[in-house]
């Protein structure tokens, strides 16, 4: 009996340290820079990549975040899906959040997550409302199309429901069923995809992207030194694409920490991040 008790007050020990490091991280957001070049541009770009966000704050209606991704003074804001929560069809705190970084003086695009297709299917009607919202406020609201520039032909590629599923093999997606949904772009300005889901890096190069940016894996939820992130939020161990930029002949994805906690509401040695991308000829 006593042996049982000293194990239980063992483990309640470490599930109170893992949720006040949990706490502690989740609260310590960071800016993380990373410099992508690409020969294809006229010129140099900054973009700021948030993603997960969750409804979460930072902050007294998001302030410090808003002030974090101000101070890096970016010409383009992406993001990259799940700035909600499916279940809850409370979107005040988005909309406040995107109410205030549309007064910077940047240009905004949102691609779907797995909590926006969710969140569409559960409330159709606020779905609907959202999207006027996000009109009003100048935000460029990809769902399987494009936004061209100068230089940067932006696409958005809203990954399908069974792409997030739990405790399964990861759903293929091919680049046949891509291109039947996004048509590929052949010109000559810089392929910049947007899709919420890494995993799928490779067949987004097949595709025909020049630059990916995702999120939705959490960091990896546990990151360990020289190991990475340890889990998926659909439970996977060892995610390929956790966090950080990777290349692929020549090619290249960035996936940030995102900003968040959904699934499994934990993050340990996992900061939650902006990433700031400097697009260099």
């Amino acid at each position: 009996m006593k042996l049982f008790l000293t194990i239980l007050a063992v483990i309640i020990s470490l599930l109170i340290l893992t949720t006040v490091l949990s706490l502690v991280f989740l609260k310590w957001i960071r800016v993380v820079n990373v410099t992508i070049y690409e020969k294809k541009i006229l010129n140099n770009h900054k973009l700021v990549l948030l993603s997960d966000l969750h409804n979460f704050q930072y902050g007294e209606n998001n302030q410090k975040l808003i002030q974090l991704i101000s101070k890096q003074n970016p010409e383009y804001i992406l993001i990259a899906g799940d700035l909600l929560v499916d279940g809850n069809p409370d979107l005040n705190i988005v909309r406040d959040f995107l109410s205030k970084i549309s007064e910077l003086n940047c240009t905004i695009i949102y691609t779907s997550g797995n909590h926006e297709i969710k969140y569409k299917n559960k409330f159709p009607e606020l779905w609907n409302e959202y999207l006027t919202f996000l009109k009003n406020q100048g935000v460029i609201f990809l769902d399987d199309s494009s936004y061209e520039t100068e230089d940067i032909y932006f696409s958005g590629y809203t990954n399908k429901t069974e792409h997030f599923r739990k405790f399964r093999k990861l759903y293929p997606l091919t680049v046949e069923e891509m291109r039947e949904e996004l048509p590929l772009y052949d010109g000559d300005k810089c392929n910049f995809l947007i899709a919420h889901h890494p995993d799928f890096f490779p067949v987004y190069c097949e595709w025909g992207a020049d630059r990916v940016v995702s999120g939705h894996l959490h960091g990896g939820i546990v990151r360990l030194p020289f190991v990475g992130g340890l889990l998926t939020p659909q439970t996977f161990f060892g995610p390929k694409y956790d966090f950080g930029t990777y290349y692929r002949d020549n090619k290249s994805i960035t996936v940030t920490a995102g900003l968040g906690v959904h699934t499994i509401p934990l993050r340990l040695f996992n900061r939650p991040d902006i990433t700031v991308i400097n697009l260099t000829k």
